[in-house]
């Protein structure tokens, strides 16, 4: 047994079984922790503390016994004083006529409580591994903490604690490894804190890291929940990040979020900055704005120069301002569930019950306001009638909205995929330049993430601007509208080649040469560019420049190699 294991060295203290001294130790280790900053170190202590318990009790244990034992041997010396040197060997057959031992065995039979605490069982053994029945009560406890109901919105320090804790644990379940309770757990755990955001905002960022959301940020193939749950991240995100007073955009964050009258005044902050700030929010982040306040933001913004305001207009604009603050209030009493404060999260309904509205809400968490069933119906009809297929079937095996939802991410992307090569040039020409913005992007981050991308392996997407997201939604959205199936009624999408091989076409050579000069490379480097050979970093130059050459020639020259690429 290891006296001195880690969890005692994370707390101070030697092995005991004194808890209020353990208590005392963690108390003082935590006043020295910023839980929000520090997640990591605040769940080792939690888990230091926790296993320190379980060890104070084996110890009290352990500790009992060896009493009394001590007691029992020092009743029978003295009791023998004569036989304490040495002990002649007790003859078993001789046992069952000692006087004075009797075994009630009936009693035990008809008084269970008797023979339960005769042989009760030890204290559990602290070292023994977690069983899969103590993994699911983890995650019991944090969906009952989570779905529970609260006097906040927001987790108060010691639920926050709790709600780590629990989450820790759940993460070292080895069926983690299982490909498909992996999937399941993913679900699970995207549903569960999307349902619940705000109290489950300290679960964001860990749960998201732990499943990897953050690497296909944007992408259609996320679910409804995993999509919010990653939009929350990015939220939290630069929520916490413009509130350091390093970030370039504090100053003007305190300035809108400062209280004020109608007779407040700016405050010292740049003007460029204050604009600067409400464009990035309401671009990427409009759930923030609530934060700001009303008044504030009427100082900032542009007014009209041709006439200027008089006494009516002021008073007409402060009864809305005061009627919008009355509005605003009364949701934040009534909707538990805001997001940020004032915004209210996804209602994910439950089941599906209207064709049109259930294709609706799912087109709309798919690809936003760039896509509805009414647009379908009218520009691809037979895309409409495969939806309302889909639909009916999903219906008939009862499936749930969010199954339903989740089941249309790979037909839609497969009739994408098959779409690509026969759309208009136009739209073929901004699917390239999106995918060239993207690797000019991801360039800037990292040539290995470049070839990365370019290689079809995972890469981070967290780091590509919010307008890339945006403008792929689009684009799917208008290959979908623009484009068949095959003759047989399905999307058949090319193959794509299988691991080992490399995807080929022919280039021109003046594409070749242009493409080579671009890039600062002979034709050969370029070359093993092309065929993901070389170093990462020649590998995304060598694509980059290829790409930027292809769509500065007219259709005439590469229309053809456009719709092979």
């Amino acid at each position: 047994m290891n006296r001195g294991g880690p969890a005692w060295r994370t707390l101070g203290i030697e092995p005991t079984d004194d808890t209020r001294a353990i208590r005392r130790a963690y108390a003082a280790k935590l006043k020295a922790i910023d839980v929000d900053r520090d997640p990591q170190a605040f769940i080792a202590l939690r888990e230091a503390f926790e296993q320190a318990q379980s060890e104070a009790q084996w110890l009290r244990y352990e500790q009992e016994e060896d009493e009394e034992a001590e007691a029992e041997t020092a009743q029978a010396e003295a009791s023998r004083p004569d036989q304490a040197l040495s002990e002649p060997e007790e003859d078993p057959d001789e046992w069952d006529d000692e006087p004075g031992i009797e075994i009630n065995f009936d009693a035990w039979e008809r008084d269970p409580l008797a023979a339960e605490i005769a042989f009760a069982p030890p204290a559990p053994n602290p070292w023994a591994p977690p069983t899969p029945e103590d993994y699911d009560d983890h995650a019991r406890a944090l969906a009952g903490l989570l779905l529970g109901e609260h006097a906040e919105q927001w987790p108060s320090p010691e639920e926050t604690e709790a709600m780590l804790a629990h989450w820790q644990r759940i993460t070292r379940d080895p069926r983690m490894q299982e490909m498909s309770f992996y999937a399941d757990a993913e679900n699970w755990f995207a549903d569960l804190i999307a349902r619940t955001v705000p109290f489950s905002d300290p679960l964001v960022a860990s749960v998201a890291d732990h499943f990897g959301w953050m690497s296909a940020a944007g992408e259609i193939s996320q679910s409804p929940a995993i999509a919010y749950v990653v939009r929350r991240r990015q939220s939290l995100d630069f929520f916490d990040a413009v509130r350091a007073p390093s970030h370039p955009l504090h100053a003007a964050w305190r300035e809108l979020t400062r209280p004020a009258h109608e007779k407040s005044r700016r405050g010292w902050v740049r003007g460029r900055k204050v604009r600067e700030l409400l464009a990035t929010v309401r671009t990427h982040y409009p759930e923030l704005e609530a934060n700001f306040d009303s008044y504030r933001v009427e100082m900032w913004e542009p007014t009209s120069r041709s006439g200027g305001w008089n006494w009516t207009g002021m008073i007409v604009v402060w009864i809305l301002i005061s009627l919008l603050h009355f509005a605003n209030s009364q949701c934040k009493e009534q909707n538990r569930f805001a997001p940020i404060p004032g915004v209210e999260a996804p209602v994910i309904p439950e089941t599906l019950g209207n064709e049109r509205v259930d294709i609706d809400r799912a087109l709309e968490a798919l690809y936003e306001r760039n896509l509805d069933i009414a647009t379908i119906e009218d520009k691809n009809p037979e895309l409409y009638v495969a939806l309302m297929t889909y639909w009916k079937d999903s219906f008939l095996r009862k499936d749930s909205w969010v199954n339903f939802t989740n089941g249309m991410i790979p037909l839609l992307n497969a009739r994408v995929q098959a779409g690509i090569p026969g759309a208009p040039l136009p739209l073929l020409r901004d699917y390239h330049r999106l995918a060239l913005d993207r690797a000019l992007a991801l360039r800037a981050v990292s040539p290995d993430v470049c070839a990365n991308y370019f290689a079809g392996k995972d890469y981070d997407g967290s780091k590509l601007p919010k307008n890339l997201a945006e403008r792929n939604r689009a684009i799917m959205a208008r290959i979908l509208l623009a484009t068949r199936a095959g003759p047989d009624g399905k999307s058949t999408p090319s193959p794509e080649p299988s691991a080992g091989q490399t995807k080929t076409f022919n280039v021109p050579g003046f594409i070749m040469e242009k493409a080579s000069t671009r890039a600062g490379m002979t034709r050969e480097q370029l070359g093993q560019a092309m065929r993901y050979q070389g170093s990462n970093a020649q590998q995304c130059n060598g694509r980059i420049a290829f790409m930027q050459t292809v769509l500065a020639e007219p259709d005439d020259k590469v229309g053809k190699l456009l719709r092979t690429l």
